[in-house]
């Protein structure tokens, strides 16, 4: 907020400036209409019972020309020390990541049991995941990141891990979602928010694909990395001596389907290689599991804290190769899992009527 505030000043302060003019000037011709009441009640011309309804409006009037001068003065001292009130509005803002409280588990599971139930979420590998907190999970973008409640919940559940997700800036643009993310313990992908997570120990959830990789387009390999040449996640993880756990979703583009690929360019003007899939609705015959599955950790810890381009070159080379390879190990599972669709009478009884028409 103080960001937007203090990028605003130049437009804010001559605006409040007008502003207290008038509220100034209003206040002041409404004093000398009570003052006239007054005259006139004192002559005998005029109820004093009624003199209530001008004090009234004159206690709001002089109480906005306080908030305007208070506004105005606030810009004033924001002109020439707005770099200290940005570095109060950091340390706050980092205070507040580290103090998130996760929900309460069984609230949690609550709300998770009617997902859970359709998608049967099957997860693999967690033999992998160490014992300690001081985790970077990297993993694929399913579309729309359906997939990573069901991820977080079950390391909440299972390993007493909730772990805080690195969003695209793009989430906390859009007023109303930027506040749901906040309260879920997602942060804004950014180095400094990662480092006050990584500084307090906290696990966290990183996608590399980013947005592109969530908001897939018709023509996309549903189980293609988009990493391009990112190696931000590897830089932090060896400053921190994070060990990174590699992870992989597979079943959730089997399930969705991509009717067109809607622009979002009023939303991101800056984005122009983002656009919105527009999915049509999952029916229940085509409910199926989704696949999780967690490949052998990396550590970091070795390298000492040397973020050079070849350390992270290698850790980010190592990390995305074993993405990939748990995605073929994911799909392979899939084609050979019997119960992956949820409701196979009902799949099988569609596909009938879909042959016979």
């Amino acid at each position: 907020p103080c960001v937007r505030y203090v990028a605003a000043l130049p437009l804010l302060r001559p605006a409040l400036r007008l502003l207290l003019a008038l509220c100034l000037l209003n206040a002041a011709a409404l004093a000398l209409r009570l003052l006239h009441y007054a005259l006139l009640c004192a002559l005998g011309w005029a109820d004093p019972a009624t003199a209530h309804y001008f004090d009234r409006r004159l206690f709001l009037h002089l109480w906005s020309v306080l908030v305007c001068a208070l506004a105005y003065r606030v810009t004033y001292m924001l002109r020439d020390n707005a770099d200290a009130v940005l570095a109060m509005e950091d340390k706050a803002l980092a205070r507040d990541i580290v103090e998130y409280t996760p929900p309460p588990l069984a609230a949690f599971h609550l709300q998770m049991s009617l997902f859970r139930y359709a998608v049967d979420p099957q997860f693999l590998g967690m033999e992998h995941i160490p014992s300690h907190s001081r985790l970077l999970f990297v993993g694929n973008h399913a579309v729309f990141g359906i997939d990573m409640p069901l991820l977080v919940h079950h390391l909440y559940r299972e390993k007493g891990l909730y772990i805080r997700g690195l969003a695209d800036s793009l989430h906390f643009t859009i007023p109303g979602w930027d506040w749901l993310m906040f309260s879920v313990g997602a942060v804004v992908g950014a180095r400094t928010t990662c480092a006050t997570l990584m500084e307090a120990g906290q696990p966290v959830l990183v996608y590399p694909g980013g947005a592109r990789e969530a908001l897939k387009k018709t023509t996309d390999d549903p189980h293609e990395l988009m990493w391009k040449e990112r190696k931000g996640f590897a830089r932090m993880a060896i400053e921190h001596g994070y060990t990174i756990v590699p992870v992989a979703s597979v079943g959730t583009e089997n399930m969705v389907r991509i009717l067109f690929d809607l622009p979002i360019r009023v939303v991101a003007p800056t984005r122009p290689d983002l656009s919105a899939p527009l999915l049509l609705p999952v029916m229940p015959h085509e409910l199926q599991r989704i696949y999780f599955k967690f490949g052998p950790p990396v550590p970091t810890e070795h390298l000492g804290g040397d973020a050079s381009v070849e350390n992270m070159t290698a850790v980010r080379d190592q990390v995305r190769l074993a993405v990939q390879s748990a995605l073929g190990d994911l799909c392979t599972y899939r084609e050979s899992d019997e119960k992956r669709l949820r409701f196979p009478r009902l799949a099988a009884a569609v596909d009938r009527a879909a042959e016979r028409e």
